[in-house]
């Protein structure tokens, strides 16, 4: 061990105390492991013994109540057969009622004892309420023909017993609270000639079963006894909605089968055994309560469901669980032993520990020093940076780097013979000692600057230094220089600089406003060339106070919330628009949050003028949607109105209404003075229509000389009239042309009304459309 402490590599006091100590206490360890896993062992095979018995006793007693309700069952059914012997009688009927209360009372173990007859109607009901046992007056007696373990009882051989599967009691078609964890044992009841006369069924209160599991849980055993069904759904021992959730089809997946795939396969796959899985040890053994003359079915968890299958004596069974966690035993049994062997090993360390740190500490400290100092030298050699030291009165160099050879290109050896003069040629000695003095006289304690070093080949190198004095207790003072070459710095600089100029060449040159604000004091911190011509320079100021007019607050369109990184928009452009309160005009805003330059979260926005376009979008929604003749609207706007009025009046209670017109002889005038003065008859009809009407009601050509109103809102027959009677009005006074000819013109109306005469558009126009030609009709025949 002594060669080892005068190598290059020695350690330090610590790792040769360690050197030292560790055999001696992995040898401790080595032994308090192996006792210790003895013991783990040992109480392993001590738990899985005691809960083997558990189990073991607790399938014994579960397979005995059952053997008990088969045996009660065929005892009750040879009662009946003795009650009923000769006949059907009242005296028979009220001496086996007698029978079966005197049973419910003495057992205390049925919720429920009925006879059924053939036809499913409950003869015979008896319930346990209270610990009696209660007759069930006749008039509250169930049909009983719909479910499942009537139908599936009455098709088994006399003699034969039907088992219900472990389910929850259900009446009147919903699940009983509190719950009654229930088993239904059957068996059909024939009379004197060997014919079925019904069903004889216990419902078992399968509560004395669940309560002897937890009985014994809480007797002191550390396992959890769990009893599931051949599915893998809790019937006892999960949480509160594990138990019976098959019960529920929304809790489908809640079985111990799909929470514990591994410890399931195993455990269904045997009778009986245990298995070490996912943290615990499950004991289990398979209780199968159907046993010769027995049958089941799948069952049903509605009231009137039907079993889908029959169900043999092999799949009909429940597997029985303790469930031991690991960690209980370890808690519980080993957790001691092992502070017992931590606390020796622990006594152990603290007697050799203080005899073995004494014997090498000597050793340590005399090879601590030089290993630092050849540290030392490594790491200044392999540092990037170049590291200088020259004397204050010669400004010789007295050491220098790896790095400062190969940053000058010089060798140690040539260095010694240099100042610090050699390499900065812009540098006089009197300039160059005029810069240092401060520091010798200790007026500043650095000195942090940037210059040019110059190559052995001539080469200029930009470096950045960091300058110091150094005055030691022991030793020479000496100036000590870290020297980093700067040349990447520089190129990257002027490379940034370049592209910074490139952007705002790019940015000035669009034909779109664009400015960059601070989310969260609305500072604007930069604009382009274009928002500078229309706002002048408003770099600093805050947005809402230059960009908009008379605002007291940010605006309350502004996006700024969207942008930020956890709103709706973070990281995606936001699109509007807003007319602009200085120009007029109309732009298209792109909004998007972007990380400043000091990584403040901010916002740019790229604006384009779409004031032309808005103004062509507009033009073109208007001649879509208006008559190009009259101005009035067209077909497709009387459409779209008709729905939006039609919502309205069904949210109000009001009404809606038509009025078809059609100009009388309008094509004689056409005729006689041309078309250009039957457009204008048109253009004269259609603006005194719109004069004629409330500005709420649309006036709408429909094509030739036919036109609409439409009159939303209206409450009655009369408020129509008043309208009809303006229009003709409007007929009675003649039409000037403006070319000299005046015309004398009239028309049919017909009338509809939403909903009495119809809900959709065409049906409405339709029934005005066939009332004006009725009274076209009626016109002609009275001016004849």
């Amino acid at each position: 061990m002594l060669k080892f402490f005068h190598t290059a590599h020695t350690p330090n006091r610590l790792i040769c105390f360690l050197l030292f100590v560790i055999p001696i206490m992995l040898l401790s360890m080595t032994v308090s492991y192996l006792f210790y896993r003895d013991e783990l062992k040992h109480q392993m095979i001590l738990h899985k013994d005691s809960e083997q018995h558990v189990i073991t006793m607790q399938q014994h007693e579960a397979e005995e109540i059952f053997l008990h309700i088969s045996t009660d069952l065929k005892i009750l059914t040879e009662f009946y057969i003795k009650c009923f012997s000769r006949e059907h009688s009242v005296h028979s009927l009220n001496k086996f009622t007698e029978v079966l209360r005197l049973f419910s009372l003495h057992r205390q173990v049925y919720d429920q004892i009925r006879l059924i007859n053939k036809d499913g109607m409950e003869v015979i009901r008896i319930n346990l309420l209270g610990g009696k046992g209660i007759l069930v007056p006749k008039e509250k007696l169930q049909n009983k023909f719909k479910r499942y373990y009537f139908q599936d009882t009455i098709k088994i051989g006399s003699g034969e017993i039907f088992v219900s599967p472990f389910d929850l009691n259900v009446e009147h078609g919903e699940i009983e609270k509190p719950y009654k964890p229930m088993l239904r044992f059957a068996t059909p009841v024939i009379d004197q000639n060997g014919d079925k006369q019904g069903i004889l069924i216990l419902n078992y209160l399968a509560k004395e079963l669940l309560d002897n599991f937890a009985e014994h849980q809480e007797a002191g055993q550390h396992g959890k006894i769990m009893l599931l069904n051949r599915q893998g759904f809790w019937l006892h021992g999960g949480d509160r909605k594990d138990n019976w959730a098959f019960m529920w089809p929304e809790r489908s997946e809640r079985t111990f089968r799909t929470r514990y795939p591994e410890a399931w396969k195993s455990i269904n796959s045997d009778q009986n055994g245990q298995v070490v899985s996912e943290g615990h040890v499950y004991t289990f053994a398979t209780i199968s309560p159907l046993k010769k003359n027995m049958s089941s079915t799948t069952g049903s968890v509605t009231a009137f469901g039907t079993s889908k299958e029959k169900v043999e004596s092999k799949e009909y069974y429940w597997k029985l669980i303790s469930s031991l966690p690991v960690e209980q035993i370890y808690k519980d049994h080993l957790l001691p032993a092992k502070y017992s062997l931590i606390s020796f090993n622990v006594i152990l360390f603290f007697l050799i520990g203080p005899l073995s740190w004494l014997l090498i500490r000597f050793y340590v400290m005399r090879e601590a020093t030089r290993r630092e100092l050849d540290h030392f030298r490594t790491v200044l050699n392999q540092t990037h940076d170049s590291v200088f030291m020259f004397a204050p009165e010669t400004l010789l160099f007295t050491y220098v780097n790896q790095g400062g050879q190969n940053q000058v290109g010089y060798s140690k050896e040539e260095f010694f013979k240099m100042t610090p003069l050699a390499i900065k040629s812009e540098y006089t000695e009197s300039c160059f000692r005029k810069m240092i003095a401060p520091l010798v006289e200790g007026k500043i304690k650095h000195l942090f600057f940037e210059t040019l070093h110059q190559h052995k080949n001539g080469t200029k190198i930009p470096v950045e230094i960091h300058l110091q004095y150094i005055n030691p207790a022991h030793g020479a003072d000496c100036f000590v220089a870290i020297v980093r070459d700067i040349t990447e710095r520089k190129q990257a600089e002027e490379a940034l600089k370049t592209a910074h100029q490139r952007l705002l060449t790019v940015l000035d040159g669009l034909d779109a406003i664009v400015y960059v604000i601070d989310l969260d004091s609305y500072e604007v911190l930069f604009v382009n060339k274009y928002a500078h011509d229309i706002f002048g320079d408003i770099t600093g100021s805050i947005c809402w106070k230059t960009l908009q007019k008379g605002l007291d607050r940010p605006c309350d369109c502004c996006p700024n919330e969207l942008l930020r990184s956890n709103g709706e928009y973070a990281g995606k452009s936001y699109i509007w628009e807003r007319e602009n309160p200085f120009d007029g005009r109309w732009y298209e805003m792109h909004d998007r949050a972007i990380q400043w330059l000091d990584d403040r979260e901010v916002k740019i926005q790229i604006a384009t003028d779409i004031t032309e376009r808005r103004c062509i979008a507009q033009q073109l929604q208007y001649t879509a949607y208006h008559d190009s003749l009259t101005g009035v609207a067209n077909r497709l706007f009387f459409y779209e109105r008709f729905d939006e009025e039609v919502s309205r009046a069904e949210k109000s209670g009001s009404k809606l209404a038509l009025i078809f017109i059609d100009l009388n002889n309008f094509k004689p005038i056409n005729d006689q003075y041309g078309h250009d003065i039957g457009d204008i008859l048109l253009q004269e009809v259609s603006r005194r229509l719109q004069s004629s009407v409330r500005h709420t009601d649309l006036v709408a050509r429909m094509g030739g000389d036919e036109f609409v109103v439409l009159l939303p809102g209206i409450q009655n027959n009369d408020d129509v009239e008043r309208v009809l009677a303006q229009l003709n009005e409007t007929f009675e006074k003649s039409f000037r042309t403006g070319s000299g000819v005046e015309l004398i013109i009239s028309a049919a109306v017909g009338t509809a009304v939403y909903p009495d005469d119809g809900v959709l558009a065409d049906e409405l126009l339709n029934t005005a459309d066939q009332r004006m030609y009725s009274n076209k009709r009626e016109q002609k025949r009275n001016n004849s």
